[in-house]
């Protein structure tokens, strides 16, 4: 469903070493196993810089975001770094009350430590510019889940643009979903690299160095 709502774009699909084969019409790369959620991301940036890719956007498989709305904000001439997806920016949300909590809290205390005011710094639809991608050493990141957060803390910490839009989620029994456990790990994780990470342009090197 996700592929056809994809149809005449440029479309990159990383299988993470699923059990199921697939068979597409347009660019497929397989990870023998499964190695993760971030280094799922990190082949398909890969991709995308060393074919000349301006921008890149994430679709979920699960088709938990609107496709439509992200395809019109790729083309879109804004200039943000990022551009993410808010399920909390506008509209009434139908994000599980715990899921809003811890949502709002892990944002708030980045809002606290970096004086911004972001709504959705969890949310899984996003557009990177290639700017952006060329600088971020995405390659020193988790592989996991974690991924996502320590991208945007970076770019926050090194004064890269970041732009919120309204999108809509659904929330049933097709959207994938980690653990309980899973994520209290990943809220951890978040507050770590929130309150200990201090990372700087100046110490990094790009992921083609």
């Amino acid at each position: 469903m996700v592929l056809r709502e994809l149809e005449g774009q440029h479309v990159v699909v990383v299988d993470d070493g699923s059990p199921t084969v697939l068979h597409v019409d347009t660019v497929l790369i397989r990870h023998a196993h499964n190695k993760g959620y971030g280094a799922a991301q990190k082949t398909g940036f890969q991709y995308a810089l060393s074919n000349g890719f301006e921008k890149v956007a994430l679709v979920h498989g699960d088709n938990q975001y609107s496709v439509a709305l992200l395809k019109e904000r790729a083309k879109s001439e804004d200039s943000a770094h990022i551009q993410l997806g808010s399920r909390l920016l506008g509209e009434h949300s139908l994000m599980p009350a715990w899921r809003k909590w811890g949502n709002r809290f892990l944002t708030n205390c980045v809002n606290q430590r970096y004086r911004s005011s972001y709504t959705d710094l969890h949310t899984g639809g996003r557009i990177y510019s290639r700017d952006f991608l060329t600088k971020v050493p995405y390659f020193s990141f988790s592989n996991d889940f974690l991924f996502d957060h320590q991208m945007l803390i970076w770019a926050i910490q090194n004064g890269f643009s970041i732009q919120e839009f309204s999108i809509p989620a659904k929330y049933d029994d097709s959207v994938s979903s980690i653990s309980f456990l899973d994520s209290i790990r990943y809220g951890l994780g978040c507050l770590k690299s929130i309150y200990f990470s201090t990372s700087r342009k100046s110490d990094q090197k790009t992921p083609q160095d």
